[in-house]
């Protein structure tokens, strides 16, 4: 099971390469941490912020996409 307690980088893994600032292969790191597991995520769509909305968007179309469920839990 994993956490997503908001959609700061800090707090969860994009799936796209980017070794400057989150130290990330692309697919390859997200599909580690999260394939097979439960993920419990921030909603993102209420009561959060455009940037975070948008990030949270973008995980559950890149990164999300290895869980397998990702359940609302705020």
């Amino acid at each position: 099971m994993v956490t997503l307690s908001h959609y700061h980088f800090d707090h969860h893994t994009p799936s796209y390469e980017d070794w400057l600032c989150n130290w990330t292969k692309e697919n390859e790191t997200a599909r580690e941490i999260y394939q097979g597991k439960i993920v419990l995520a921030k909603n993102a769509r209420e009561k959060i912020n455009h940037s975070q909305r948008r990030r949270g968007w973008m995980f559950r179309k890149t990164g999300g996409k290895f869980a397998e469920k990702i359940l609302t839990a705020d």
